[in-house]
């Protein structure tokens, strides 16, 4: 089966459920949501208060004994009175449409399965989803969330935009060694390479730069390896989040506030 979703943090979280739910005892497992961006987390954040606050501890479970039409996912809360009913009081718009979309699909999607349908085939039939990113809206909503923390910025400047901000901001801006980078692959590869560089709180409260590399439609962040090698991500989002889950908080463009 294939369906295509139009957010990347959508796509996210049911390759994440595939698997996770396959891995589960009884159709039961423990996993975390963050809630400025509705990304399902296996596991579970460290650092302290200030890092750890934007995640909630849930229950996720099947409901496939009999089948329910309406609901196969089932979300709660987990806290140490037990389960209780899941709401989103404090998340984001962007956390609420992401975790609401991702039910949405499999409940829509998936419940479509035959009555009483055995655990197993269910999670077979999971298991072997194929899911895509609507090519257009993917390519919007890459250079919409660049553009959307861009700041015409120099590392002291950097540092002072985000000087009191929360653990997990981050802007994007063009350093020098972005630049120089940038020349160098291109004498390299040729014009695909795009270098930007990727600026941010981590959970220490200190700020790191990070470079950005775009090429072939895909991301991948850079670590001296001029022949790049690394691992390359198809969204922005998954480069910046395997350097730390903790960066999920964009410091807004002024320019683009005004308009």
């Amino acid at each position: 089966m294939k369906i295509t979703v139009k957010d990347q943090v959508v796509k996210h979280n049911l390759e994440l459920l595939k698997d996770l739910l396959q891995r589960a005892k009884k159709g039961k497992c423990k996993a975390w949501i963050e809630t400025t961006t509705g990304e399902i987390s296996d596991e579970p954040p460290t650092g302290g208060p200030k890092k750890t606050g934007a995640w909630k501890a849930v229950q996720i479970r099947l409901n496939l004994s009999p089948l329910d039409a309406e609901t196969v996912l089932v979300i709660s809360e987990d806290t140490k009175a037990g389960d209780k009913l899941f709401h989103f009081e404090g998340w984001t718009v962007k956390a609420r449409h992401a975790v609401l979309e991702t039910l949405r699909v499999i409940n829509t999607k998936l419940a479509k399965t035959p009555q009483g349908e055995e655990r197993d085939a269910f999670l077979a039939n999971f298991a072997s989803l194929q899911i895509s990113l609507m090519a257009h809206r993917k390519e919007k909503r890459e250079r919409e969330w660049i553009e959307e923390a861009w700041h015409d910025l120099d590392r002291e400047g950097a540092e002072q935009a985000l000087n009191g901000q929360p653990i997990g901001t981050y802007l994007f801006r063009r350093d020098i060694f972005a630049t120089l980078l940038e020349d160098t692959l291109k004498s390299r590869f040729g014009k695909s390479p795009y270098c930007i560089t990727l600026t941010y709180l981590d959970e220490a409260g200190i700020v790191r730069d990070k470079t950005l590399v775009y090429k072939d439609k895909h991301f991948l962040v850079y670590n001296d390896d001029p022949q790049l090698l690394e691992t390359r991500y198809t969204s922005v989002m998954d480069a910046i989040h395997s350097i730390d889950p903790c960066i999920a908080l964009p410091m807004k463009s002024k320019l683009r506030k005004a308009g």
